[in-house]
């Protein structure tokens, strides 16, 4: 069975359940109208707590298609599924020592755990970069979900940065009028989200390595709390 970690390192928590108190005055408009689009409200915990975090740092960008990305959120049931697979995750062999620890993390903990390492490395970062990072930081795993490579079209045996990347592209061009999004600016989220585990797709891109160090940094977060949970039962 799939724990549930849950990792509140960052200050972005108490700011989420300062604005949850205040029945949400504190959200912008445009995110009350997208709220509205969605299926989400208080009773889906983690998910709203996503959405209003994410949309509050994104700055107006891609309104549209998070209300896309956050409805499928929802119906992929992330938090059933492990955050890492035997099949395909060998940059995480790799890299610990320790891959049986991470794969009892949940795929919706890890990805809010991306998003809050997100926020926290571009907070002096121009927006237009920060609203890709943290996008991708949203959808980079979401390859790893069965009900994502169904929607995709795509065998279990694909990357799951490429059923990612194909995800989110497709999504992002059913919102092109709405948000605004050139093909070029598609094309490009696309090459890094399907690259993103490539040393050289990191050379000289702020923006991949950014969101890549986003990534290793909620690993690294995410081992030392299980370590020191499973100390605390010693």
């Amino acid at each position: 069975m799939i724990k549930q970690h849950w990792f509140p390192f960052l200050t972005n928590i108490t700011l989420i359940q300062q604005l949850i108190d205040e029945d949400n005055s504190d959200i912008k408009t445009d995110n009350n109208l997208a709220l509205k689009q969605l299926s989400l409200n208080l009773t889906d915990g983690k998910l709203y707590e996503l959405f209003i975090c994410i949309s509050n740092n994104i700055q107006d960008s891609y309104l549209h298609t998070l209300t896309y990305i956050f409805n499928d959120l929802k119906e992929a049931k992330f938090e059933n599924d492990s955050s890492v697979n035997f099949k395909y995750d060998a940059h995480i062999k790799q890299h610990y020592t320790n891959y049986d620890l991470l794969s009892s993390v949940d795929l919706l903990t890890h990805t809010i755990n991306v998003v809050n390492e997100a926020i926290n490395l571009t907070f002096n970062v121009p927006s237009g970069i920060k609203n890709i990072v943290l996008l991708l930081a949203l959808v980079h795993d979401f390859g790893k979900s069965s009900y994502i490579q169904n929607m995709i079209g795509e065998p279990s045996d694909t990357k799951h940065e490429v059923v990612s990347a194909k995800y989110i592209q497709l999504i992002l061009t059913k919102n092109i009028e709405q948000d605004n999004i050139s093909l070029d600016h598609i094309s490009s989220i696309y090459k890094i989200l399907s690259n993103h585990h490539s040393h050289l797709s990191r050379v000289n891109n702020q923006i991949t390595e950014l969101f890549y160090k986003a990534d290793h940094n909620a690993r690294k977060n995410e081992l030392k709390f299980i370590k020191k949970e499973q100390k605390a039962k010693l």
